[in-house]
């Protein structure tokens, strides 16, 4: 690795570890900075996550019996170490968390002051869980959260997937779901947030919640705000887009069915197979422009296929992979 790249990503490292340190110090006092700093690029975001990562297992040491402090002093010198942990404001910071038991459970444990969990559903499966501020996400199929809680923030990203956020009203502490390069801000409020091929989608049901994304041209930070019943989506180079009208059956996804209205076929299977690890195709692009309407349950795509083939009189056809091709079916 050359020299230049090698002191980015060291520069980049020290740029976390001062955040990290900021947030634990003063909360979220410049939650819009540091916002702006972790979108901005994906190399911010890996670099925070580790650095907070190293914290909350350093604090997971700290956390046990004080007998295993001398432990957790080792543990921290050898992530100083890894990370050229060398700034004033972090050593005060990981001084905490070796001599002062008391102010780790704080930063840590205390509650809703600082949580660091990943949350994941497994392919056809649909995940409630409750955060530790007691707001409710559902997860989708497939998909991805981790969240990061001290103090003054309440920061989310979303990996893969989609996800439905019930937030719990808290003035003190933003919450923020991060996501392809966007954010939303959400102020006691429910919204659905997706990021899924290369899109970040955002439909709010209740409340009112601001989509910022980085405006590369200018260097500025592009804000957003949605009413009810708003949809926006943008793709990782968009800058801005114009909020639509939220498609009422695009929220049902709760529900565990699938509900289509005059949907192509194409459209139809491709969410089909979102929730399934055996997968539908069509023999013919003119059948992927069939339309479909009705309701169907996620979990079960061999049904699905079978009310297809019977509904538009083609045939069923299966590999070696227990894939379903849909095709003409042979006359009579």
């Amino acid at each position: 690795m050359k020299n230049g790249v090698k002191a980015k990503i060291r520069s980049i490292e020290q740029e976390a570890i001062e955040w990290l340190s900021e947030i634990k110090t003063n909360g979220g006092a410049r939650r819009y900075e540091f916002e702006a700093w972790y979108v901005a690029d994906a190399a911010h975001a890996d670099a925070y996550d580790a650095v907070l990562d190293s914290w909350e297992k350093t604090a997971q040491i700290g956390k046990t019996d004080v007998g295993r402090l001398w432990g957790a002093s080792k543990h921290i010198r050898s992530t100083q170490s890894r990370w050229r942990m060398g700034t004033a404001a972090l050593a005060a910071a990981l001084v905490i968390v070796i001599g002062v038991a008391a102010a780790v459970r704080y930063f840590v444990f205390d509650g809703s002051h600082a949580v660091a969990s990943e949350f994941a559903s497994r392919v056809g499966e649909l995940r409630s869980v409750v955060l530790a501020d007691g707001s409710h996400v559902t997860l989708d199929t497939d998909t991805m959260i981790s969240a990061n809680f001290t103090s003054g923030l309440r920061t989310l990203r979303l990996k893969r997937g989609r996800a439905r956020f019930d937030v719990e009203h808290d003035a003190a502490r933003p919450f923020i779901v991060f996501g392809n390069g966007k954010s939303v801000t959400a102020h006691g409020t429910v919204f659905d947030v997706s990021n899924i091929g290369g899109r970040f989608t955002v439909a709010l049901l209740r409340g009112s919640v601001e989509v910022r994304q980085r405006d590369a041209t200018s260097r500025g930070y592009h804000g957003q705000f949605l009413v009810p019943g708003q949809a926006i989506s943008l793709s990782a180079a968009s800058v801005r887009a114009e909020p639509r009208r939220v498609n009422d059956l695009d929220t049902q996804w709760t529900t565990g069915m699938l509900i289509f209205s005059d949907t192509p076929l194409v459209d139809a299977i491709t969410m089909a197979n979102r929730y399934s690890t055996t997968k539908i195709y069509v023999a013919d692009a003119a059948i992927g422009r069939l339309r479909v309407s009705g309701s169907f349950p996620t979990n079960d795509n061999n049904n699905f296929a079978a009310i297809l083939a019977e509904g538009f009189h083609l045939s069923l056809g299966r590999n070696a992979s227990g894939d379903t091709k849909l095709g003409y079916a042979a006359p009579p």
